[in-house]
């Protein structure tokens, strides 16, 4: 047994910590080339944070850019006719003079880079000289880009179809964001959990299982990029120990706790960064009290009918401390889903 708890602690622990700094080294790398910035939706380089308005519009427009490119995006002319009537949601809004100003920034900075088309037909050319094909992802960013513009223009050109309902005024503040609303958020989350052994995070003592929780939360977007939430959870949690007889058996709890998170965007990602106050409630003994600190990264569709979905993949650490005996750690991994609704 004293062989095996040195070899925990020897070997077990420090690889664990050795994989997951690697693990969060090459999620950075990865996340740092222009290819996967693309695909994820991050942010195309256009300034407009100086004005408010200009912001939102471009983050509307590059929301409708990004769903229809999950979609496959791949004839021009089919993917902005099937968003045209989001399309017109947003420009209807948007005062005319504020449209304009997005267009000319949005023109510059297409001329600045050179179109993609163009460059792909000299790469191309390029290549019977030995030069390696060009590849899609090279250009994805620009040709967003490009498409960001497209939209604008084919709103500008349908803005005499705007239902009588939507009028243009000032201070529009997007629609498939969280600035400037208090939303309900409600939502399931369900991960599976590891309760820490009494030797440590050892293989042999550590107890698998599972959780899950309804959560309903009250957020307020600050801005364009960030919000605020906190709200109640309640559920359930389990773990399968092995009893006096060798046997595994189900070991289940009630759980609830009041989480507060701050949400921010990057790009067409969003990232929930939380902190809970948690309760446990063991049958027949006392309950346990605690916090869990965790980490969301995830992605939103359009909104609809004040609806916006999201899902979610999150990691988080749990604490609790019974009365008189050693702290509880849990790691737990796991989806969130669920929507937000807000006028």
């Amino acid at each position: 047994m004293k062989v095996s708890l040195d070899l925990s602690r020897t070997i077990l622990q420090p690889a664990l910590k050795t994989l997951i700094s690697l693990c969060i080294w090459a999620l950075c790398c990865l996340l740092s080339t222009s290819p996967v910035k693309a695909q994820l939706g991050f942010d195309l380089g256009v300034e407009t944070s100086d004005d408010p308005e200009l912001e939102a519009l471009y983050r509307d427009l590059s929301s409708l850019v990004i769903f229809h490119e999950r979609l496959d995006w791949v004839s021009d002319e089919h993917s902005l006719g099937m968003m045209e009537g989001k399309l017109l949601e947003v420009i209807c809004q948007v005062r005319p003079d504020k449209v304009s100003a997005l267009s000319a920034r949005l023109q510059e900075e297409v001329e600045t880079r050179g179109k993609v088309e163009t460059r792909w037909r000299a790469a191309q050319r390029n290549t019977a000289q030995g030069e390696p094909p060009p590849a899609l992802d090279d250009f994805r960013a620009d040709l967003r880009l490009e498409r960001v513009l497209m939209s604008l223009t084919r709103g500008v050109e349908r803005r005499d179809r705007c239902p009588f309902w939507l009028t243009a005024k000032p201070g529009y503040r997007g629609i498939h964001r969280d600035a400037g609303r208090f939303q309900l958020v409600l939502e399931s989350m369900s991960s599976l959990q590891v309760v820490r052994a009494r030797d440590g995070w050892s293989l042999r003592g550590s107890q698998i299982g599972g959780s899950g929780q309804g959560r309903l939360l009250i957020a307020r977007g600050l801005s364009l990029k960030t919000a605020l939430a906190m709200g109640i959870e309640l559920g359930g949690a389990s773990t399968f120990p092995t009893n006096e007889s060798g046997e595994r058996e189900l070991n289940g709890v009630l759980t609830g706790g009041v989480p507060t998170l701050l949400r921010w965007w990057l790009g067409g990602l969003r990232f929930d960064t939380e902190l809970s106050f948690l309760a446990r409630f063991p049958e027949g003994q006392d309950e346990l009290l605690g916090f869990r600190v965790s980490q969301g990264v995830g992605v939103s569709t359009l909104r609809v009918s004040g609806l916006l979905p999201h899902f979610m993949l999150w990691t988080g650490y749990e604490s609790f401390f019974p009365r008189g005996q050693e702290r509880i750690s849990i790691v737990r991994i796991g989806t969130r889903v669920g929507f937000s609704w807000g006028g």
